[in-house]
């Protein structure tokens, strides 16, 4: 859920063509913010989530630096749940949180992994850790 948001503009004017270098975001501090928040950054059509006490930097490809525009949001976690994958299985039904009234459905394709990973985040296998971190 939707627990705030905010649009940054860069402070320096925006450049007449695209910027040749990708953009790192750091979060320097956030003020009232619960802890277990989850900040969302995007740019251009590029989005990275961490925890807010996560401290790591996001990064964005060139193409997402172009734009000079983040949305900013903050999100609060309602619910998680598991999905333990079956062979010749692709519905599944996901109970978010023991007790809970709350579930949704999802389908899922296994595919050709590469066809979906950025660039950066295949050299550097970021994407998988970034995963790992945020669903703990």
């Amino acid at each position: 859920a939707l627990s705030a948001c905010a649009r940054l503009a860069p402070h320096a004017a925006a450049p007449s063509s695209a910027p040749s270098f990708a953009m790192e975001v750091v979060l320097k501090r956030a003020a009232e913010v619960p802890q277990e928040a989850i900040i969302s950054i995007r740019a251009g059509t590029v989005r990275r989530q961490a925890p807010l006490s996560a401290g790591k930097p996001f990064r964005f490809p060139k193409s997402a630096a172009a734009d000079a525009l983040l949305k900013v949001d903050i999100l609060s976690r309602i619910g998680s749940g598991y999905v333990v994958l079956k062979p010749n299985e692709t519905s599944y039904k996901v109970v978010l949180d023991q007790g809970s009234t709350m579930s949704c459905e999802v389908d899922v394709q296994l595919t050709d992994a590469d066809i979906y990973a950025a660039p950066e985040e295949t050299k550097e296998g970021a994407g998988a850790k970034e995963a790992k971190d945020y669903l703990e």
